[in-house]
């Protein structure tokens, strides 16, 4: 599937949660192969938004409830988290990995967090942003006033990325734009995203990681079946066995209309071929 450009891309993933980095690791590894470069980043450890282990233990009578589960430190289930990131990511051949040390729900909203963001985009000064989209799903027509982990990191990225075009008010850095941010699209329907990536190579690779992700209760049959769900999903309506969706920020911008390679290959499918690449079922095959 690699494409040939003039130059290598820098890709920089930034996402609210560790596990939230799984819904770009088919599209990353895709680019790994072709040359370029890929950074992830999660802003939180996710240790509040995923403690499966302490919401049962809450669930307790008080007197029935252990110690040891009730003082457990932060940074005991932080160092579980940055494990998990890493082996997961070390599947897809990602090796800058990085874990910030913000809290989650809710991330905050400080000069901290925002002063790290911009260190981060002068660093890897990157090409292309995955994020999370800075907004609100709606459903039934409404859009909800309260604001979760993933759509404030989705602003806080983009707020970044505006700054970082600006002089640098310490005289330090010189400006960068980005020349696409992509959000991810598995929150949105499918006739809400803009770009579907094929990513049928990967998807084994996919049902593993999600099996890594032990500390908020994910087993290899879970690991299938989201992959099943979700990938199969996006997949099926952007014309591939299994897709990670995603939507552009901002239009795209080009000197002829852009046709991939694999959009011509798969336009000279049978009807019966088309059926069997979109039908591949690979939870099922061993």
């Amino acid at each position: 599937m690699a494409e040939k450009l003039n130059e290598p891309l820098r890709l920089l993933t930034i996402t609210a949660h560790p596990h939230d980095i799984t819904y770009t690791l088919g599209t990353n590894a895709h680019h790994i192969e072709r040359g370029d470069s890929v950074t992830v980043v999660s802003l939180t450890d996710g240790a509040t938004t995923h403690d499966e282990e302490l919401e049962e233990e809450l669930r307790r009578p008080p007197e029935e409830r252990r110690r040891e589960v009730l003082d457990r430190p932060r940074d005991s289930k932080t160092a579980t988290k940055q494990a998990e990131l890493e082996r997961v990511c070390g599947i897809f051949g990602i090796t800058d990995v990085r874990m910030m040390p913000f809290t989650d729900n809710p991330i905050p909203r400080s000069p901290e967090i925002r002063a790290a963001l911009d260190a981060l985009l002068y660093e890897i000064r990157p090409h292309v942003i995955m994020t999370h989209a800075p907004y609100n799903y709606p459903h039934g027509g409404r859009y909800s006033l309260l604001e979760h982990d993933h759509a404030i990191a989705g602003v806080l990225v983009e707020e970044a990325t505006q700054r970082i075009e600006r002089p640098d008010p310490n005289r330090e850095h010189s400006t960068h734009r980005v020349g696409q941010t992509f959000y991810i699209g598995v929150e949105f329907g499918w006739t809400d995203i803009d770009v579907f990536v094929d990513i049928g190579d990967q998807v084994a690779n996919r049902i593993k990681a999600e099996a890594v992700y032990e500390s908020q209760g994910h087993t290899s049959e879970l690991a299938r079946k989201r992959i099943e769900a979700f990938c199969g999903y996006f997949g099926w309506f952007g014309g591939a066995g299994y897709a990670e969706p995603f939507i552009r920020a901002k239009a795209q911008q080009t000197t002829h209309l852009p046709v991939t390679d694999l959009e011509i290959s798969t336009s000279k499918l049978t009807e019966r071929e088309e059926i069997e690449r979109k039908g591949y079922f690979a939870s099922g095959r061993e």
